[in-house]
């Protein structure tokens, strides 16, 4: 199961530009960082894309190099709370103005295309960042945080309400303690 770019911030995945790279296709994930190449997205983008789709589909459909990244690509962003989470992390440049428009043409393109051979490099970056995801840790601070820090009124409930449960309890072991000094004490005289 591969989830959406907001998924895995709060499994702990954090996006970083990769600034070294002079192509974009080179993509890495090592430890908890994705790193990928800053990707602009421009009026010209969409066409380009289908134009090196048709091209790679058609004359070298067994180097599936650009099938593999915009597959990639469609699998991180699905909404534009999605499209938000890259351009925040300066992964992708929005020069369209409107995220869900940038979502919409990475789900368009990841349409009607035909993957033959998805054995690539990417496959293992996906393989291990759906099984940085699956590790139970990782599903378990996801979901804390998307239930209960999702904002921040969220935030300060959940440690108001927890520092009211640790006070709770630190009184609860006071009384217990006082009572038995107390018969200690009592015991003793």
């Amino acid at each position: 199961m591969i989830v959406a770019s907001t998924g895995y911030p709060l499994a702990g995945v954090r996006f970083k530009v990769h600034t070294e790279s002079k192509s974009l296709l080179d993509l890495r994930f090592s430890g908890k960082v994705l790193e990928v190449p800053q990707l602009e997205v421009e009026d010209y983008t969409e066409i380009l894309f289908r134009n090196m789709l048709a091209l790679e589909q058609c004359h070298y459909p067994y180097d599936s190099y650009i099938t593999d990244y915009v597959t990639i690509w469609d699998f991180l962003v699905n909404t534009e709370r999605d499209v938000d989470l890259l351009v925040r992390k300066k992964v992708l440049v929005n020069w369209l103005g409107d995220n869900d428009q940038v979502a919409k043409m990475f789900n368009g393109l990841g349409k009607n295309i035909i993957v033959t051979n998805f054995d690539s490099h990417y496959s293992q970056i996906l393989q291990n960042l759906d099984d940085y995801w699956k590790h139970p840790c990782h599903k378990w601070k996801a979901g804390l945080h998307r239930d209960y820090c999702n904002t921040p009124c969220q935030t300060a409930t959940s440690i108001a309400a927890i520092l009211l449960l640790f006070f709770s309890l630190l009184q609860s072991i006071c009384s217990v303690l006082q009572v038995v000094q107390q018969n200690h004490a009592s015991s003793n005289t």
